[in-house]
């Protein structure tokens, strides 16, 4: 029996918030050259290519593209990503006047002349510097964040160079970490990883740091090649019902049921409902039902039954 155009239509509606693999610190090839990074591509041009092609080949859905402080340097890697079918969050990678580096991403639909304008607001200006400090300290640019309606990730939060669990101290640092603005770092790995004198701060288990909300840890590693789009700490699973912002931050708000590491186990294929649709009176009804597992297509169903109940059409439904 063929699909009725009912259960079609539904069928056609956005399927919910679901989990996209995302790497989310990708560096564009003008930050490989500036760092004098080993790399075996000739130009910006083969380097994307292999960016997208490696992607493509991991399931890596979502991108954002974060250059040091500047965004010009992304624009060729972000366009091409876009066409290739990838979801691409502009951004850059911040340092703060206290050390610290942040992930400053924005909507994928954002103007790159405004994100240009955002990091002219935290007193860069001069290209020449490979890797400038801003004016603001962590604090300062936590709000900032908050007020350009972008999302704000603790970078590399354990690492001695400009992690912000490692620059910061003292008061500075419990206030830091307990700034309701802050939702996100990353790590390299899961948390158990992490050096022994943080991991309580990252399971929120520290009276001092306690939050109301735990900030989510993510997996988003420098990505400097292709081989490292491979490596498990280079990109996490966010669920997310759209690429946006907002996504984003309902994801770092409720980070145990929409936020998966490389490390978490990887859920059971299970059949999902997606669909019903009634039709006819109480005694002469067709239930249309549409089911599918997580690792099949949709596929659809009828069966005509006499004085079906709506409530029976349920159960059927969910027991096809």
């Amino acid at each position: 029996m063929s699909t009725p155009g009912h259960l079609e239509a539904v069928l056609s509606l956005p399927n919910g918030a679901r989990f996209y693999r995302s790497a989310l610190q990708v560096n564009p090839f003008a930050y490989l050259e500036r760092h004098y990074k080993s790399t075996s591509f000739q130009d910006e041009s083969a380097y994307n290519t292999a960016i997208i092609r490696a992607c493509q080949t991991e399931g890596i859905e979502v991108i954002a593209v974060t250059d040091h402080y500047r965004v010009k340097t992304s624009r060729s890697l972000i366009s091409a990503a876009k066409k290739a079918g990838l979801k691409v969050f502009p951004g850059f990678e911040a340092v703060t006047k206290d050390g610290a580096h942040f992930l400053c991403l924005f909507d994928p639909d954002t103007d790159l002349d405004i994100v240009e304008r955002k990091i002219g607001d935290c007193g860069v200006h001069d290209d020449s510097e490979p890797s400038p400090n801003g004016k603001y300290d962590v604090r300062e640019f936590l709000d900032e964040c908050r007020k350009w309606g972008a999302a704000c990730i603790a970078a590399h939060v354990a690492a001695d160079q400009g992690g912000l669990l490692k620059v910061l101290k003292g008061q500075a640092r419990v206030g830091a970490w307990r700034d309701p603005y802050l939702l996100a770092c990353s790590l390299p790995g899961p948390v158990s990883g992490a050096p022994h004198d943080l991991r309580s701060i990252l399971e929120n288990s520290n009276k001092e740091y306690e939050r109301d909300h735990p900030i989510a840890v993510l997996n988003s590693q420098d990505i400097c090649s292709p081989d490292d789009l491979r490596k498990p700490g280079s990109s996490c699973w966010i669920k997310m019902s759209e690429v946006s912002i907002e996504g984003l931050r309902q994801a770092f708000l409720d980070p145990e049921s929409r936020i998966r590491l490389a490390s978490d186990p990887v859920p059971e294929e299970h059949t999902e409902f997606v669909a019903l649709v009634w039709q006819g009176d109480s005694s002469t009804a067709q239930v249309f039902t549409s089911v599918k597992t997580s690792m099949s297509l949709s596929v659809a169903e009828g069966q005509g039954s006499p004085r079906l109940s709506k409530v029976f059409a349920t159960l059927y439904s969910l027991n096809p």
